[in-house]
């Protein structure tokens, strides 16, 4: 519906009758719950990123090579 009001193309047929406030309104709205999911997921994995810091920190550290070719290879096997 959002998109239909919003004269959005894509599943569903834009609407041509609708009043430009509305149009506005409802692509605040669209764009609103876009950034709303960034934000959701931009926090998710911070906390994911302090929970493994918190469990595996000093451990991971212990693990790194002290040569650049280890480090280089233990980098690429984390990301």
């Amino acid at each position: 519906m959002r998109n239909h009001l919003a004269e959005v193309a894509g599943d569903v047929v834009s609407c041509n009758k609708v009043p430009r406030f509305v149009r506005e309104i409802m692509l605040a709205e669209q764009v609103k719950g876009k950034l709303n999911k960034m934000d959701i997921k931009e926090h998710r994995l911070f906390v994911q990123k302090a929970l493994m810091e918190e469990a595996y920190g000093e451990a991971r550290r212990d693990n790194i090579p002290s040569d650049e070719d280890g480090q280089l290879r233990w980098a690429l096997r984390e990301s």
